[in-house]
């Protein structure tokens, strides 16, 4: 069974990159983090209220 990793984006906005590819998230998305080296930048404050 494959282990799933998600982000789900309650404020702001976040980008995730893997690769070549990239893709910009914001709030009430939902991002599926692949298996593979990736990163993760908030470039705004994200954190919680």
């Amino acid at each position: 069974m494959q282990k799933l990793s998600l982000v789900a984006l309650a404020r702001q906005r976040t980008g995730l990159a893997v690769g070549a590819g990239a893709w910009m998230a914001r709030t009430g998305d939902l991002l599926v983090v692949p298996d593979a080296r990736h990163s993760l930048e908030a470039p705004e404050d994200s954190r919680s209220c």
